[in-house]
């Protein structure tokens, strides 16, 4: 019999646990720890796949729109539409009149004392406002000139969005807030 209890009496080996066992256990305990843990792989997600989606590239700069407050209506509003298309028409040595906006279409009317050449309508398609420019009709000898184009809506990180261009503009605006991301 004492053979018996001393073979019971063996010791058992006990495996212990490592350190990082230990710590991976506690943060799966810690709720608040988890949550930013999920609020990082996500930030990291956006970073990762935003460029992609957002069509812009990470370093483009618009120019127009460094100054504007953010707000929850679409980039260009109606009140800053006659200012830059005037400016625009003082480069070109014209003036600017009749301006219509329809939808996402433009059309102005500039009028100069010499025939305005169509090759400075080039000055709409480099402002961040407006896009393509095409003249639709001619009068007096080209002094006046009707310019139709697309205007841009651009779409800076201060607006609320819905929807798939929504997620496109917020993974854009996480990408540059975040500074995570590798370049290109």
């Amino acid at each position: 019999m004492s053979e018996a209890a001393s073979l019971s009496a063996a010791p058992v080996a006990v495996k212990g646990r490592s350190l990082w066992a230990d710590a991976r256990g506690r943060l799966l305990r810690n709720r608040a720890a988890l949550a930013s843990l999920i609020a990082l792989a996500l930030i990291a997600l956006a970073c990762l796949v935003g460029p992609s989606l957002t069509g812009h590239d990470y370093d483009q700069v618009y120019q127009d729109y460094v100054r504007v407050p953010a707000q929850l209506a679409a980039y260009p509003t109606a009140e800053q539409l006659p200012p830059a298309t005037d400016r625009i028409a003082a480069r070109i040595r014209a003036k600017a009149e009749d301006l219509s906006v329809t939808g996402d279409t433009m059309r102005v009317t500039l009028v100069g004392q010499r025939p305005v050449d169509e090759r400075l309508l080039v000055y709409f398609e480099r402002s961040d406002l407006f896009g393509r420019a095409r003249v639709v009709e001619k009068a007096d000898e080209g002094r006046r000139v009707s310019r139709s184009g697309d205007q841009l809506a651009a779409y800076p990180c201060g607006e609320v969005a819905c929807g798939i261009q929504g997620a496109k503009r917020l993974a854009g605006c996480l990408h540059s807030a975040v500074g995570l991301c590798s370049r290109r």
